[in-house]
């Protein structure tokens, strides 16, 4: 008979899990995985292998005691798994690199998320083009926390940071992301061009005023300019909808 250990799952990672072993439900708080110890395997590839990425993993414990991503799973082991506490701490021990400016960086299955947090002002790259090979890497290299609904994606060893996002509304996967983060909604809004990502910046009425049409030519007089993709931004009608859109996410709730 095989020599086991016990992993304990805790809050919302009970309900990522996509393994055929039999699992328990000890209580309403956490499920317990009876894993046959048959080969030398850290915990985290253990974890991964239950279907849960690292990126969701916030705490684990043996024994009362901290233990980290690479330690060897051994039988006899009763190991708790917890998810993050949100807002999560940017400094969170498991990880080899604190979150030092949140910096996103979206994929394809999640793109309509890049235009509502480029909205708060978020930096936040997205093309609809990039592989998963690339993601993960432009994620390692540019420090960014890699947004997505791709469990596989997370799995990557190259994602440092990132984010299983739960709900498929676009509104709510932001609130879901504001609440994880403890983002600031009123961050910097309306700073960034909402096409390229890139940092707007101010220009004058009669350097852009031959791309005007009529009416914003009479009634407007305070403009931005992307200075990559050239979009001209002023404070129009479509700002309002966004201040709207911005009190709506405050007031939503979310499935995580």
């Amino acid at each position: 008979m095989n020599e086991i250990a016990i992993l304990y799952f805790h809050g919302l990672l009970k309900d990522l899990l996509r393994t055929k072993r039999n699992i328990t439900l000890d209580n309403k708080d956490y499920k317990k995985i009876i894993y046959p110890v048959i080969r030398s395997s850290s915990i985290k590839d253990i974890i991964e292998s239950l279907g849960i990425p690292h990126t969701e993993i916030g705490g684990l414990i043996l024994n009362s005691k901290k233990i980290y991503f690479d330690y060897i799973l051994h039988p006899t082991d009763n190991i708790h798994v917890y998810p993050h506490i949100k807002p999560i701490k940017p400094d969170n021990y498991l990880f080899s690199q604190p979150i030092q400016n949140y910096r996103f960086l979206v994929d394809v299955n999640v793109g309509r998320l890049a235009k509502l947090l480029r909205i708060l002002g978020y930096d936040c790259a997205y093309n609809p083009y990039w592989d998963d090979e690339f993601l993960a890497q432009k994620a390692y290299e540019e420090k960014r926390i890699l947004l997505s609904r791709d469990i596989q994606l997370l799995k990557r060893k190259k994602v440092l940071w990132g984010k299983l996002i739960l709900n498929e509304d676009p509104k709510s996967q932001l609130k879901e992301v504001i609440d994880h983060f403890g983002l600031k909604i009123y961050y910097r809004p309306f700073s960034r061009c909402l096409v390229c990502n890139t940092e707007l910046k101010p220009v004058r009425k009669k350097q852009i005023f031959h791309k005007l049409e009529p009416k914003t030519k009479r009634y407007f007089n305070q403009f931005a300019l992307c200075p990559r993709c050239k979009k001209i931004y002023w404070a129009g009608s479509h700002v309002e909808k966004m201040e709207a859109m911005i009190k709506e996410i405050k007031r939503r709730k979310t499935n995580t």
